[in-house]
């Protein structure tokens, strides 16, 4: 039987925390992940075909990520975890630190591409921004919020920690 490739960031978690492929339809799997940047719940909903949705989203599903994160690092074409060594040597000049974050990520297919568009306004926030590139950073930080960059950017650095954690066995299930 020849090995298929794993795709989607769905697959991937599912593998990862040893659930079957062929999930019950209506079943939905909540497990939490204590990763490296910060804490998540991980909600894997119903078949997109139980939620009578388009047909050529039948078999995905939907994840939800709810979470906290430690801090953010961005720049004006970067959102990163960890500030670079040139940041760095530059005392963070043209970055902005978001700290404390709350992130709640919904992807309606599960492909880990793109976040729901009703909420990506909303799909990071953060209770203390430290803007250390003046305004040009408000005026970038505005712009990576309107387009949806910050909440896309911050889901691939979610799915990243998320999956290094779940190979480390760092989850819970709920």
């Amino acid at each position: 039987m020849p090995h298929r490739e794993i795709t989607s960031f769905l697959e991937k978690l599912m593998e990862r925390v040893h659930l079957d492929p062929n999930l019950p339809p209506n079943e939905v799997h909540v497990f939490n992940v204590h990763a490296s940047f910060g804490h998540y719940q991980v909600i894997i909903g119903p078949a997109a075909k139980v939620l009578q949705r388009k047909r050529e989203m039948a078999g995905n599903r939907a994840l939800e990520i709810n979470g906290a994160m430690h801090h953010l690092f961005v720049t004006k074409n970067h959102v990163t975890p960890h500030p670079s060594h040139r940041q760095i040597h530059n005392n963070l000049k043209g970055c902005i630190i978001l700290r404390d974050l709350t992130v709640h990520i919904k992807d309606p297919t599960g492909k880990g591409i793109k976040v729901a568009k009703e909420q990506r306004d909303h799909a990071v926030e953060c209770r203390e921004k430290i803007n250390l590139a003046g305004n040009d950073g408000e005026k970038f930080l505005k712009r990576m919020e309107l387009t949806g960059r910050l909440a896309k950017d911050t889901y691939k650095i979610v799915q990243e920690d998320i999956l290094n954690a779940l190979a480390n066995k760092q989850y819970t299930t709920g």
